[in-house]
């Protein structure tokens, strides 16, 4: 990627979100420390209590761990409302540049002037407080329990390094067979939902034609191979998620025996209670790997929604501030090339620029207007068609602001 090269909009609008995820940061590791605090309970009660038989000290450390569980609820519950703000953020930056995006690819014919656009846009906001992403956050204490493995013995640093890596190979397959079929899955979702809505449009001729049962069955088909393709990504992504939560689960147990093995040959550091720990430090490094793994088809779709919103945005230019102005002041210049000619009736003059007297209601050939709800046909251009005697007249007004497009100012149509 060329550093000198600018972000692009969305990843621009995603780079201002970055207080929130600092805050959401700072909250996962101080949460994820915590959770070392059941072990250490634990490890109390077995020496401290056990050995003591003092009731005083069960109720008082049985009080601090209570104190503290609800500690790290208080810290989950405030990261995820941390990342639902951002989301909130993310939605008002871009929520209106993604809305006029789909107007203008609509209008030039391009690609994205559809609704799938705002699904790709509710599925990237959903994503930014969705467990796969608060677990990834969670990375920089699986590195603290890293190192500390290492303090307990280079053994199980090493180990869990070697699972670590085989739970990363997981992925990766996971990604090359659930990538595929998910994508094609999406892309058949969306032609599925694109011929429902055109379907829907010409509901009363589809009926009176007698073509209901036809489309049905197109639309069924396309439903069935999106099914089929969605049940194919499933099934393998299901697979390579039994297989990282079997290695993690080994991992702990594993790490568990191997404490034991180094601490009769005195090569554990710590004594015996680091065989536990080892085990409990083991399970949390390897655990935003697995939880990686077993939500990567939610990875994959907003990848996707991504790449869809981004191919959006660079093809349909952002609106300056100036773009209604200068849309008027075209239309209004090629009104003011028409001046010379007048209408029969002389009501109105001809070529004028703006109407004086818009009026509501929508004609046969009403004239262009900017901000109307039901524009009629563009100035200068034929707006009655010959009935009988009658004949077309020409308009040069330009309607700036009505809320119904009126008649044509200078128009007068007869009827033979």
């Amino acid at each position: 990627m060329n550093p000198n090269k600018s972000p692009t909009e969305l990843r621009a609008a995603l780079a201002a979100l970055r207080p929130y995820f600092v805050r959401a940061g700072w909250f996962s590791l101080l949460g994820s420390l915590l959770v070392l605090a059941p072990s250490g309970y634990m490890l109390e009660v077995y020496g401290r209590v056990v050995n003591s038989r003092s009731h005083m000290t069960l109720w008082m450390l049985t009080l601090l761990i209570l104190g503290v569980y609800v500690l790290m609820e208080l810290l989950e519950w405030a990261r995820s409302e941390v990342m639902r703000a951002a989301s909130v953020e993310w939605d008002e930056r871009m929520r209106g540049r993604i809305f006029h995006a789909i107007f203008d690819a609509n209008l030039k014919r391009v690609p994205g002037g559809t609704q799938q656009p705002l699904n790709d846009f509710k599925l990237v906001r959903e994503f930014l407080y969705s467990p796969v992403l608060l677990g990834l956050m969670e990375s920089p204490v699986s590195l603290v329990m890293l190192v500390l493995l290492f303090l307990i013995s280079p053994v199980l640093g090493w180990t869990s390094i070697a699972f670590a890596c085989v739970i990363t190979l997981v992925g990766w397959f996971n990604e090359r067979s659930t990538k595929p079929p998910l994508m094609q899955a999406n892309r058949s979702a969306i032609a599925a939902q694109q011929y429902a809505d055109g379907s829907l449009r010409n509901a009363q001729v589809i009926e009176s034609m007698g073509m209901l049962r036809d489309i049905h069955a197109r639309w069924m088909d396309k439903q069935r191979e999106f099914l089929n393709l969605q049940a194919k990504a499933s099934e393998s992504a299901g697979g390579y998620q039994a297989v990282s939560k079997f290695l993690q689960t080994t991992l702990s147990s594993g790490l568990l025996g191997l404490g034991c093995w180094l601490l009769l040959h005195n090569s554990l550091n710590g004594g015996d209670v680091m065989m536990i720990m080892a085990s409990v430090f083991g399970g949390r490094v390897v655990a935003p790997l697995v939880q990686a793994v077993s939500q990567w088809q939610t990875v994959i779709n907003v990848r996707d929604a991504w790449s869809r919103l981004d191919s959006l945005l660079g093809m349909v230019p952002q609106r300056g501030a100036g773009h209604v102005a200068a849309r008027a002041a075209r239309v209004a210049a090629g009104g003011a090339a028409g001046g010379g000619r007048t209408g029969q009736s002389g009501e109105h003059p001809q070529g004028s620029g703006v109407c004086p007297q818009p009026r509501r209601g929508a004609g046969r050939g009403g004239a262009f207007g900017l901000g109307q709800d039901n524009a009629g046909t563009p100035a200068h251009r034929p707006v009655a068609r010959h009935h009988g005697q009658g004949a077309a007249r020409w308009c040069g007004c330009v309607h700036l602001g009505q809320v119904g497009a009126g008649p044509a100012c200078g128009l007068s149509a007869a009827r033979g």
